[in-house]
């Protein structure tokens, strides 16, 4: 590929990147009204005591779960040890605390660096 190729795909790159953040901030926006109407309808049904409600497309219905909350992480952490339960966590690192404590010049225990290959993008 001659150098001017290659600028010209860049430039391309560039102006389907664009239209995506585009298209992403369209979507954010969109997402902000779709949760506000939900609270709204769901602050309106619970204050009118009301179960379901429909329009002329779609029907809501009011629906309740349970969902845990750890409120005291130690005694999940000795449960989780105790029982070998390491599954009722997520396993992934936290890049953020790792590069801290790199910074403090703390070496984790376990974890190995591998290379990520990506583009860098700056204006002209």
């Amino acid at each position: 590929m001659e150098l001017a190729e290659l600028s010209a795909l860049v430039d391309t790159f560039d102006e389907a990147r664009q239209k995506r953040l585009a298209a992403d901030r369209t979507a954010k926006d969109l997402k902000s009204k779709e949760v506000r109407l939900k609270e709204e309808i769901m602050h309106e049904m619970l204050d009118q005591d009301v179960g379901f409600a429909a329009g002329l497309k779609i029907r809501v219905k009011i629906s309740k779960k349970s969902k845990p909350q750890a409120t005291d992480w130690s005694k999940v952490y000795e449960y989780m040890v105790e029982n070998d339960a390491m599954d009722l966590v997520q396993k992934r690192l936290h890049e953020g605390a790792i590069k801290l404590r790199l910074e403090d010049g703390i070496e984790i225990p376990g974890i190995e660096f591998y290379e990520v290959t990506d583009l860098s993008i700056g204006k002209l």
